[in-house]
């Protein structure tokens, strides 16, 4: 299965799931099975992505911004459970 447009930034393994960011801030998450393609989730965050992921004691840490220019704003989101 492939992700929509371009990515740059690395895909994460974390358990079962693999996580991908593409350049347009979409990031996936989706089971490691060789046999088929099988989505657990799909979230935009901000209009574009170039950094990987990162999973630090169960959390997973995206960067992500918006805008342009000098309008452009960055943001780090923190998934996990508290």
């Amino acid at each position: 299965h492939r992700l929509q447009g371009p990515v740059s930034s690395s895909p994460i393994i974390v358990g079962n799931t693999i996580f991908a960011t593409n350049e347009a801030g979409t990031t996936w998450a989706f089971e490691a099975d060789p046999q088929k393609y099988v989505e657990v989730a799909k979230n935009q965050l901000g209009t574009s992505g170039f950094a990987s992921l990162a999973a630090v004691d169960g959390m997973l840490f995206i960067r992500t911004s918006s805008g342009d220019g000098s309008e452009r704003k960055e943001s780090l989101y923190c998934i996990g459970k508290k």
